[in-house]
């Protein structure tokens, strides 16, 4: 068995909220197994992924192709990060799933407000 491939973080580079939260996380990686890369600087996109998905959520590939967006990376990271482990089995009790996507997207929708005029999405990804 060869060593094992590098998960990625593709996220919003325009985003303070996403910069913020992604500026924590890369603090979290103790051991460096997630490559974190900004929508903006990525010249091909991962097969399944388009600007559309990109503009809207935060994605997770983890190193054999497999993606999971929005609060389903959220879920996927909390199990990798060592400071958000605690929360991983809250992420998957019933309703969690419910709750999680719903409250990824209204923060996702809003981002902009959240931090102000500068906060989020300032330029389009297409």
């Amino acid at each position: 068995m060869g060593p094992q491939k590098k998960a990625n973080v593709y996220y919003d580079g325009t985003c303070s909220l996403c910069k913020g939260a992604v500026r924590w996380m890369r603090r979290g990686d103790w051991f460096g197994r997630i490559s974190w890369k900004a929508a903006q600087d990525l010249t091909h996109l991962p097969e399944g992924l388009t600007r559309a998905h990109l503009d809207e959520a935060m994605y997770f590939e983890d190193g054999t192709g497999r993606l999971y967006g929005g609060f389903f990376a959220v879920r996927k990271l909390a199990g990798m990060l060592p400071p958000l482990l605690p929360l991983a089995p809250i992420m998957w009790l019933p309703g969690a799933r419910f709750v999680g996507v719903r409250l990824y997207a209204a923060i996702a929708r809003n981002r902009g407000c959240l931090l102000g005029a500068e906060g989020g999405g300032g330029k389009p990804l297409r």
